[in-house]
């Protein structure tokens, strides 16, 4: 027995859709960013609870651990976005990540980055909702979404995202 680092990871991933996005659509994406003097964000979204997350458990060597949860916490989420130098954005929300709250924090990032944002996220309902799809057509000199290949967590891409 061991201590280990649990680890999650969708059954789905799909490392060679990242490896691909890395080498056609990131480099396009920049070329297109630099052109238009747009400031990339790469965004994502997150649930935190009180209860806290035990870094390390025990479990016999080779065989990482599950650790069960039980009991109501405190819930919130948490919208981020943040540039490759560091810039960060973000909004901290109770209940459910719907439509208008994307579209709030999309009013918050291109008042935050003072000019046009492409922003790089994935693909949950929220972000390619009809009504986000419509507000991005009507504010498409302020901000363009690009969409990350469902199921490449960035350990997937072959690289870190600090190199991009």
């Amino acid at each position: 027995v061991t201590p280990q680092t649990p680890l999650r990871r969708a059954d789905e991933h799909a490392p060679a859709a990242g490896r691909r996005w890395l080498r056609r659509e990131d480099p396009a994406i920049r070329g297109w960013a630099r052109r238009e003097r747009a400031t990339i964000f790469w965004g994502d979204e997150t649930g935190m609870r009180s209860a806290p997350q035990a870094g390390r458990a025990y479990g016999r060597r080779g065989r990482t651990p599950v650790l069960p949860g039980t009991g109501k916490r405190c819930r919130g989420h948490r919208l981020s976005a943040i540039t490759n130098r560091g810039t960060l954005a973000f909004m901290v929300f109770e209940g459910s990540f719907v439509t208008e709250v994307f579209l709030g924090f999309l009013r918050r990032v291109i008042r935050h980055a003072g000019r046009r944002v492409f922003l790089i996220v994935d693909e949950p309902p929220a972000h390619v909702a009809v009504g986000v799809e419509r507000w991005v057509k009507r504010h498409r000199r302020q901000v363009r979404l690009f969409f990350l290949p469902g199921y490449s967590p960035a350990r997937h891409f072959g690289r870190d995202l600090d190199g991009i």
